[in-house]
């Protein structure tokens, strides 16, 4: 999900209440084209200066 999103995932219609305040993370292309999902070890460049507000489990128990 994207940051200051309205459209809510868990539903098929509606938007919601506030922006989304984060920008969520699942999965990556590496270099050579393949689709990755991030792991705890995953090392994440950083393209602004910023802080990792949360690391918690989602809904489908993928920890971010």
């Amino acid at each position: 999900m994207e940051f200051e999103a309205l459209d809510k995932w868990w539903e098929r219609t509606g938007v919601r209440s506030t922006p989304h305040e984060g920008l969520d993370c699942y999965c990556y292309e590496c270099r050579n084209g393949k689709l990755k999902k991030f792991t705890e070890r995953s090392l994440v460049p950083v393209m602004n200066a910023g802080i990792v507000a949360k690391n918690f489990k989602d809904l489908s128990g993928f920890s971010k």
